[in-house]
């Protein structure tokens, strides 16, 4: 008995008692278990640890309830992120697709990091050509001081517009 019921009864499941758990673990496996107690759900780790007379087993219970409901509460929120990430996603990925414009998104290294159709069109390069190539490989070499600048002024939160000559597939 455990908590005054049996061990199969708390765990949940008939064909398990103290002869399973300690034959399945050396001690160190925490198993996590739901127990309802006065009508509210407590989580508890339970480890079985051989008795050093071998005389039987001391049976460790911990409260995890909190870390459990954390745990819960984190899962939920990164379960919502996602959710939140993916349809920003869609919606990034539904703009550049629409712009009239080429537009090209960079990494912080300045690597292309996405491309839409038409600054494959502009550019004469394949769009998966595009990926992760460098952004001044695609600017003449006489404005590359200039978009030196212009990335630098971005950086320190400068907003700037700048025209620069870009460089096409045939040079």
């Amino acid at each position: 008995l455990l908590l005054g019921r049996p061990l199969s009864e708390i765990l949940g499941d008939p064909n398990t008692d103290l002869a399973v758990l300690t034959s399945a673990t050396d001690g160190t496996a925490v198993h996590e278990i739901r127990v309802k107690l006065g009508g509210h759900a407590r989580h508890f780790g339970l480890r079985v640890l051989p008795r050093a007379d071998s005389t039987g087993h001391m049976v460790l219970l911990n409260d995890i309830t909190c870390l459990v409901d954390q745990r819960e509460s984190l899962e939920s929120e990164v379960i919502r992120r996602t959710t939140d990430l993916a349809r920003s996603e869609a919606m990034l990925e539904s703009v550049l697709e629409s712009a009239g414009e080429g537009v090209l998104v960079v990494d912080e290294d300045l690597e292309i990091a996405r491309a839409n159709q038409q600054a494959s069109e502009i550019l004469g390069l394949p769009w998966a050509g595009l990926l992760g190539m460098p952004l001044h490989d695609l600017v003449a070499y006489a404005d590359r001081g200039p978009l030196q600048a212009l990335i630098r002024d971005l950086r320190a939160g400068e907003v700037r517009q700048a025209e620069l000559t870009g460089v096409y597939v045939d040079g």
